[in-house]
């Protein structure tokens, strides 16, 4: 859970002075180790498209072109070796490179004059078990260059990088703001995507709730409800990043990235009202099966007090004719046994008629 590693991130950094690295405590066991990040660089211009994989965080600074737009894709837990090494080149704050290797970070943006950092949290559907999967993309750019750090990458930021490749749009005319506006755009595309899913879970709960409720349907629900939380902790934040980077006094955004940031604002309101709105069916769904589970109830209790009401004079009538009387005259009849079936069929019929005709069952 985010929180818990939130709070174990902070435990660990007890009595450190800020901007110190620790180690990053986003897996089970803190002894197992950790993959050295990938590195890729994606240096652009409108005329120039060049990807380079260098080894190391060295080789790529070396291959930066300020001339050029340039891309550093960080694909994993940066060790302090390399955030040093990053911050060295860029000239990055210290509590800056300290967040660059905590996984456990809230959504944010925090102006240097020289650079901004961002941290979006990304939202996608496990397919396994179609449950709510939260990552975590943070941001570093300045007047020529990005670098964005994260376990996933290379899965979330292809739609990016082919639009680079096909140079599709303003991407490759404008600035490295407009990258991080694009890196930004996608992950919040991305929770739509992620709403699409839970909205045709929804769905088929609802469905469900209504044909066939089953006991088993209560964890899958509240499943859903705590996927929204997710998703809702996840979208709050972006719009206080959006309205940083629209309104805010950085030189590092040019006018011709704020009508795309507006854009960006109305996508961020737009998914915070799908939350809500996901968050109201979600209980909806729940409302729904103890309402269906009440129903079914009703009408189980309905057949058995028919029954029981049925049998009720057929046993009366068989607890009479079995005291074992001697002076009963109807014992010693040659239709007495005739006759009494013949009156609890009788009796059975008249109360099923007339429960018919009340229609209560």
């Amino acid at each position: 859970m985010n929180h818990r590693k939130t709070l174990k991130h902070a435990m660990e950094k007890l009595g450190k002075p800020p901007g110190s690295f620790g180690p990053d405590l986003d897996t089970e066991t803190e002894s197992a180790p950790r993959p050295a990040p990938r590195l890729a660089l994606t240096r652009y211009d409108a005329d120039r498209l060049e990807r380079l994989e260098p080894a190391t965080i060295g080789e790529c600074a070396a291959a930066i072109d300020p001339g050029m737009v340039n891309w550093i894709i960080v694909t994993g837990i940066p060790d302090p070796a390399t955030l040093e090494a990053v911050g060295q080149r860029f000239g990055i704050h210290a509590l800056v490179l300290e967040d660059l290797g905590n996984t456990a970070q809230r959504t944010k943006i925090e102006d240097h004059d020289s650079h901004i950092f961002i941290v979006i949290r990304s939202l996608e559907t496990d397919p396994a078990s179609a449950r709510l999967a939260v990552g975590q993309i943070s941001l570093v750019f300045g007047d020529h260059w990005l670098i964005s750090v994260g376990e996933q990458n290379g899965n979330l930021l292809h739609h990016v990088h082919d639009r680079l490749e096909h140079s599709r749009g303003r991407i490759r005319k404008l600035g490295a703001d407009y990258l991080a506006y694009a890196v930004i755009d996608l992950l919040v595309d991305h929770y739509f995507t992620a709403l699409h899913h839970i909205d045709d879970r929804l769905e088929k709960l609802t469905e469900h709730a209504i044909a066939d409720p089953r006991p088993e349907m209560v964890p899958v629900i509240q499943g859903v409800k705590h996927d929204l939380l997710l998703a809702r902790k996840a979208a709050w934040p972006v719009r206080e990043v959006v309205s940083e980077l629209q309104f805010g006094d950085s030189p590092l955004i040019t006018a011709n990235v704020t009508p795309f940031l507006r854009d960006l604002a109305d996508h961020a309101n737009q998914i915070m009202d799908l939350i809500e709105i996901y968050r109201e069916l979600a209980g909806a769904a729940m409302e729904t099966y103890l309402s269906s589970l009440s129903n079914r109830m009703n009408t189980i209790m309905q057949v058995l007090t028919v029954i029981a009401t049925i049998f009720i004079p057929v046993t009366f009538i068989a607890g009479i004719y079995g005291m074992n009387f001697e002076w009963m005259p109807e014992l010693k009849w040659r239709w007495g046994y005739p006759a009494v079936m013949t009156v609890m069929a009788l009796l059975i019929a008249v109360m099923l008629w007339f429960f018919r005709r009340r229609k209560w069952f």
